[in-house]
């Protein structure tokens, strides 16, 4: 197959060609630390009853950074977006969740700093989730987050907790 439209299209269909319309469930959540650091307001579509697909939006200032191991400088800030695809394995409640992204990081402030430059993270998930079986109802997860940062060396490992509602 010479089209790449072609590909793409059969790609989409094997990925969502099982989805059946009244399970897709998506979920909003808080979660403090994890893949955007400090805290962050999620948004997830659950496709196809395993597949995950996650965008958030997380914000961090000069006085959390320390917590962090990356100081800002004074009045430095930062939104983080962190945007994972993931895979729920196990029961319908309880579920080990794997997953895999990057997160785009945006300084409000020009700096001259290494660290304080903008750009993207790669970062991986690996979890225990607890979700209600009903359409609706209770999300918690509780999460590591290994982020791959270029400017420090390489990897450093976050944890996480999530809570939200799934509907």
């Amino acid at each position: 197959m010479k089209n790449p439209i072609i590909v793409f299209l059969i790609c989409v269909a094997i990925l969502f060609g099982k989805t059946n319309i009244s399970s897709a469930k998506n979920a909003v959540y808080f979660e403090y630390a994890g893949t955007a650091l400090n805290s962050s307001i999620n948004y997830e579509l659950l496709a196809r009853n395993d597949i995950l697909i996650r965008i958030g939006l997380g914000y961090i200032n000069a006085e959390q950074s320390v917590n962090f191991g990356d100081k800002f400088s004074e009045n430095q800030e930062a939104s983080l977006v962190p945007i994972t695809i993931g895979k729920l394995i196990g029961q319908k409640q309880h579920n080990l969740e794997l997953g895999a992204g990057f997160i785009i990081k945006y300084f409000h402030r020009e700096s001259q700093f290494e660290n304080e430059k903008n750009g993207v993270l790669l970062n991986g998930l690996i979890g225990y989730r607890y979700q209600s079986i009903k359409n609706r109802g209770f999300l918690v997860r509780l999460t590591l987050s290994p982020i791959y940062q270029p400017i420090d060396e390489g990897f450093k490992v976050y944890t996480g907790i999530s809570i939200g509602y799934l509907f």
